[in-house]
C-alpha cells in the first residue's frame, strides 16, 4: 500500500483510487486532447466532460455521471503520474468530503494543490455551490476540503498566452486574500500566511524560461494588483470572460510587465523582481530539491 502520512489521518473507509470512477474536466484548454489522450492511457475507464461552463456546474455534471460514491476529477491542464493510481486514502465515515493532492506547476515549479488531481464525495460534489452558484469563494477554503501536499500531477497552464494569463491571474487574486477575504494593501504582509506569500512571489516573478510563462507571470501580478486595489470580485475570479477581458487590453507584454513594476510599487506593498529565463531555471533546481 503507498499512503502517507497525511492519508492516515483521515480515518475510516480504505479507498483504492484504481477503482474509483474517473472524470477529465475540459473547456478550451489547448492541450486537452493530448491530455485526454495521455489520461485514457493511463486510465482507460475515464470520462471526458467539456464544454460545462462554470466550475460548479463540470462538478455537478461529473457527480450526476459517477458510479461510485467517490470519484476523481483531473483538470484538462493536467498531467496524472503512474504513481497516483496505486494509492490508497481513507475517508472519514458519513461525512460529504473533497481532497486534492499537490501538482507540480510546469511553469514556475510551485508543488501545491493548484491544479491538482481531486477526489470527490459523490454528493458533496452534486450539491456543490462555491463558485457561480455561490458566493464566488473557491473549494479549497471549505472545512470539508483537504489537502494533501504530496504530488502525483503536473499542471501544464502554458498551452497559450490566454490560458497562461488566466492561470496566473486567478492565483494572483486567491494567493493575496485570507481565506477569500480580500484585505488591505497595507495589512497583506501581516495578515497573508507567510507560506501564502511566497507562492504569491514565485507566481508573480518566475516563469520565463518556459513557452508563455511570461504570460503567467503578467496575469499574477495583473491579479494581485486588482485585488488589493480592489478591482475584482470573488465572482469575477470563476468567470474566465471577465478575465479574458484583462488579457485583452494587454497590447505588448514586455510593456505591460514593466508597467507592472511600477503598479507593484504604487498600489501594494511588495516589490516583486521579474527573473530572467536563466534566473529562473536555477530557482526551479533550488526549489525542487
Amino acid at each position: 500500500m503507498n499512503s502517507s502520512p497525511q492519508n492516515n489521518e483521515l480515518q475510516g473507509q480504505l479507498l483504492k483510487i484504481e477503482q474509483l470512477d474517473f472524470f477529465m474536466m475540459s473547456l478550451d484548454e489547448p492541450n486537452r486532447e493530448r491530455h485526454w489522450a495521455d489520461l485514457r492511457s493511463k486510465v482507460p475507464w475515464a470520462q471526458h466532460v467539456t464544454g460545462v461552463i462554470g466550475f460548479d456546474a463540470v462538478h455537478r455534471r461529473c457527480a450526476e455521471l459517477a458510479s461510485t460514491p467517490y470519484f476523481i476529477t483531473v483538470d484538462a491542464d493536467n498531467i496524472i503520474h503512474d504513481s497516483f493510481l496505486n494509492l490508497e486514502v481513507r475517508v472519514p465515515e458519513g461525512r460529504a468530503i473533497g481532497i486534492c493532492w499537490g501538482s507540480v506547476n510546469a511553469i514556475n515549479g510551485l508543488k501545491y494543490g493548484n491544479g491538482g488531481i481531486k477526489l470527490w464525495e459523490r454528493e458533496y460534489a452534486r450539491n456543490m455551490a462555491f463558485h457561480e452558484l455561490g458566493s464566488g469563494m473557491d473549494f479549497c477554503w471549505d472545512v470539508n476540503f483537504k489537502s494533501i501536499p504530496e504530488v502525483h500531477s503536473t499542471t501544464y497552464v502554458n498551452g497559450s498566452p490566454e490560458q497562461a494569463f488566466r492561470a496566473g491571474y486567478r492565483e494572483g487574486v486567491k494567493l493575496s486574500t485570507v481565506f477569500g477575504r480580500r484585505v488591505k494593501a497595507v495589512d497583506a504582509p501581516r495578515m497573508i500566511d507567510p507560506y501564502v506569500q511566497g507562492l504569491l512571489k514565485q507566481w508573480c516573478s518566475v516563469g520565463l524560461d518556459v513557452h508563455n510563462g511570461e504570460w503567467a507571470v503578467l496575469g499574477a501580478r495583473t491579479g494581485l494588483i486588482d485585488n488589493l486595489r480592489g478591482k475584482v470580485s470573488n465572482e469575477e475570479v470563476s468567470d474566465f470572460e471577465f478575465i479574458r477581458k484583462r488579457f485583452l487590453q494587454v497590447e505588448d507584454i514586455e510593456s505591460a510587465l514593466s508597467i507592472s513594476e511600477q503598479a507593484l510599487s504604487h498600489y501594494t506593498p511588495y516589490r516583486i523582481p521579474i527573473f530572467t529565463a536563466e534566473q529562473s531555471r536555477f530557482i526551479k533546481e533550488v526549489y525542487a530539491t
